[in-house]
């Protein structure tokens, strides 16, 4: 019978990591070339923004962006792909996902009906910086101690 390969998805807005759980082992360790680092969020340009009419019955308005929100939405797309080529690849069969709430919401929108079908579990927590030790114990209803 072949092992179930469960790969850990620890992520927040910045930095991004997975682990593999070690089935003979029974404890988490990371997965080579599984670790990504944000790029830092663009900043506002000094170009000339769009704006209403002045005549009419509209008010001018200029929209500006959230140069984070996008960069975040960026960062999760880059997780989300690289997930899924490792999952068509046959790397991993289940997927666990701990992200800092927002990122985690960030990363539903974008993960496809592919992936989600394999999550066995998510964590709203940021466990980026937790030692393996400490994520056994924060992920125990998943892979009991």
């Amino acid at each position: 019978m072949k092992a179930i390969r469960t790969w850990v998805l620890l992520a927040d807005a910045r930095r991004a990591h997975v682990m593999s759980y070690d089935v003979p082992s029974k404890r988490l360790v990371p997965v080579e070339g599984a670790e990504w680092i944000a790029e830092p969020p663009a900043e506002f340009s000094d170009e000339a923004g769009v704006m209403a009419s002045r005549v009419g019955a509209g008010r001018p308005s200029i929209s500006r962006p959230d140069p984070a929100l996008q960069a975040e939405i960026a960062f999760a797309k880059s997780i989300v792909d690289h997930l899924n080529k490792a999952r068509e690849k046959g790397r991993f069969d289940k997927l666990v996902v701990a992200a800092a709430p927002h990122m985690l919401g960030v990363l539903r929108t974008y993960i496809p009906p592919e992936l989600q079908a394999i999550i066995q579990a998510e964590f709203d927590k940021d466990l980026t910086q937790s030692n393996p030790e400490k994520l056994m114990h924060s992920l125990a209803e998943v892979f009991p101690v």
